[in-house]
């Protein structure tokens, strides 16, 4: 990971007044090729932040909408998806462990805290499990033309397979009157 690129996506609080502060973050394909393992290939997403901020407490609301290259799950191409969506996440300062996925506890003496982990994260949960764009809108033309070609060639309608005899013999054994 890239540290000086993402440095850039630390908000630095000690120094805010009390209140509403507003952040904007456009996150493109060096941000996603800068983590490892991840699901995005790449993209384009605007983040908007607003943090309000507590003498001992901070809450932040994400907004993000853009575009992702991702791994079709039918044709493996890098293929663009839609994202958008919201999130919250309070950060509170003191002592303790937090025992909720919206709940940070930093240290007091913390001046910064870097959202990009969370910024994938949010991004990389607005994606479906299962990613097939042309299933959605019945326009296989962003596919792998050559895979889905091969695909078709490797998979047999099941009505044109022919019924192993020996099922038959054992449907029989359960049509008896007893």
């Amino acid at each position: 990971m890239a540290t000086d690129y993402f440095q850039q996506f630390a908000i630095q609080f000690s120094g805010l007044a009390d209140g509403d502060h507003n952040f904007a973050f456009e996150i493109g394909d060096q941000f996603f090729s800068g983590l490892e393992y991840s699901v995005v290939e790449g993209g384009d997403v605007k983040v908007d932040v607003l943090l309000h901020k507590q003498p001992n407490m901070m809450t932040l609301n994400f907004d993000f909408e853009g575009q992702v290259k991702v791994m079709c799950d039918r044709c493996a191409g890098s293929v663009p998806y839609p994202v958008e969506g919201s999130q919250r996440l309070i950060i509170q300062l003191g002592d303790g462990e937090a025992d909720d996925d919206e709940l940070i506890i930093l240290p007091r003496g913390e001046f910064e805290f870097n959202i990009a982990q969370h910024l994938y994260e949010y991004i990389a949960l607005s994606l479906p499990l299962r990613v097939v764009p042309c299933e959605e809108t019945d326009d296989t033309s962003m596919c792998d033309q050559t895979v889905l070609s091969r695909l078709n060639e490797i998979i047999v309608p099941e009505e044109s397979s022919p019924v192993d005899p020996r099922w038959d013999k054992l449907k029989g054994l359960t049509n008896t009157d007893n």
